[in-house]
């Protein structure tokens, strides 16, 4: 999965002191060099941990826990999607077999309905559109 995500906005807010939120997210990560001069880093509400690093690199760090965080999130989404359509995909010949051998006339084009939204939802799914689902 390829995505490009928008670089989180640093501020200083005290010198020595940097944060950034992840726009939306309440809750952003924070870089701090103490008097003594050593570099520590907090996401959330966690406790401060130790850097070893430059403070441009205690940046990039936290950059790349934002970013492996989303495409973390993003990715169990399309695992949830591929699910379905598999779910789907077995259902499908299913609801064929009950649209053949149901006799009456309204019944029929109910699971004829049921049945088109079923094939147009796997048709549809992002995942079975990037071939990921067979």
């Amino acid at each position: 999965m390829d995505i490009k995500i928008k670089k989180m906005e640093w501020a200083t807010e005290e010198p020595n002191w940097y944060s950034a939120s992840a726009h939306e997210f309440p809750y952003g990560y924070e870089v701090r060099v103490t008097d003594s001069g050593n570099v520590r880093v907090r996401f959330g509400h966690k406790s401060w941990c130790s850097f070893q690093g430059s403070v441009d690199e205690a940046k990039a760090a936290a950059q790349a826990d934002y970013e492996a965080r989303i495409r973390a999130a993003l990715s169990a989404q399309v695992q949830d999607v591929a699910e379905a359509v598999v779910a789907l995909k077995e259902a499908e010949p299913y609801v064929e077999l009950c649209h053949s051998l149901i006799a009456q006339k309204d019944n029929r084009k109910n699971v004829w309905r049921v049945l088109k939204k079923v094939r147009a939802a796997i048709a549809a799914a992002p995942a079975a559109k990037q071939g990921e689902v067979e």
